[in-house]
């Protein structure tokens, strides 16, 4: 049987110093970024969440990688050939998670820099809905680490699994405007939702702003249903 270990409160409630969050993801691979931790105002969560409200979502049954999924998705910027906006919310968007700050910010944690976002899209999750386990480096070697932000708590399930190589599996429950990085090759998945609706925005980072290094016959295009 799997063992579950849950994140202390020491390694995401506490306040640390960009030099800290840097350090902290160069030796484990994904870290917790409180609200208080991030270069972004209430206002720009708020633009951002009303940013989705705006989108329109589809049903996605199954990953470009084969993995299994239940979810809806907004899409504002895919990745098959090489970047492509796919919304007019785009722009405001990106505007906002990549402005020069959040750039910058981000560039620290990972350790590269400049950065550009390959893939983005909202994950809306309803009871029952959720996200296999999979790999994004599987998609794309190009993908260097992920940001998911989350937007909503009134849920139950739903937790973010990471299945560390060294470190095991740990399970993540985000909170309200908070920020979980990950590298690209760590493995991980969403559990069901049991209750509510879980809201988050995947952001994709790449120092590749060119052609996907994946040709695209490689890369199975995922099953929709109609929209929501």
């Amino acid at each position: 049987m799997a063992l579950f270990i849950t994140i202390p409160i020491s390694y995401i409630m506490s306040t640390r110093s960009a030099k800290q969050l840097a350090e902290s993801f160069q030796q484990h691979g994904a870290i917790v970024l409180q609200r208080e931790e991030l270069p972004l105002a209430n206002t720009q969560w708020e633009a951002l969440e009303s940013l989705l409200a705006q989108m329109d979502y589809a049903k996605v049954v199954g990953g470009d990688t084969g993995d299994a999924h239940s979810v809806w998705v907004g899409r504002f910027v895919n990745d098959v050939e090489k970047p492509e906006y796919l919304h007019a919310l785009t722009q405001p968007l990106l505007d906002i998670v990549m402005n020069e700050e959040m750039h910058r910010f981000f560039g620290q944690l990972i350790g590269e820099y400049p950065l550009c976002i390959r893939r983005c899209q909202a994950n809306r999750l309803f009871q029952g809905d959720f996200i296999g386990f999979h790999m994004d480096r599987d998609t794309t070697p190009d993908y260097t680490a992920t940001a998911v932000f989350q937007f909503s708590d009134q849920f139950e399930g739903g937790e973010f699994i990471l299945y560390h190589p060294e470190e095991g599996e740990k399970l993540v429950k985000l909170p309200k405007y908070s920020v979980l990085l990950n590298r690209g090759d760590i493995p991980h998945q969403v559990m069901p939702v049991q209750t509510g609706v879980r809201l988050t925005l995947a952001c994709f980072f790449s120092t590749n702003f060119g052609a996907t290094s994946k040709p695209r016959s490689e890369i199975k295009i995922a099953s929709t249903a109609s929209s929501y």
